[in-house]
């Protein structure tokens, strides 16, 4: 688990530099290496913030979706 945290971390930083992209994609990468119970709590958590630090006009862009729906899936309550 601490390195899918330094993996979705070095994804936030992606982000924060304006590559979505890549950002999204290594962040996906990350996620699908765990299991789906791995995938809930504070790691679906960071990986919620990684999706809401991306500028607005990449909100919708097919791999953002995607990796929404990856988070959706993991978590039973939404």
């Amino acid at each position: 688990m601490d390195e899918a945290f330094t993996q979705l971390d070095r994804a936030m930083c992606l982000a924060k530099n304006g590559d979505t992209t890549t950002a999204v994609a290594h962040a996906a990468r990350t996620l699908l290496s765990l299991t789906d119970p791995q995938r809930r709590g504070i790691i679906g958590l960071r990986a919620r913030q990684i999706v809401e630090a991306l500028p607005v006009q990449d909100q919708n862009l097919a791999a953002v979706r995607e990796l929404h729906d990856l988070l959706t899936d993991a978590d039973p309550k939404e």
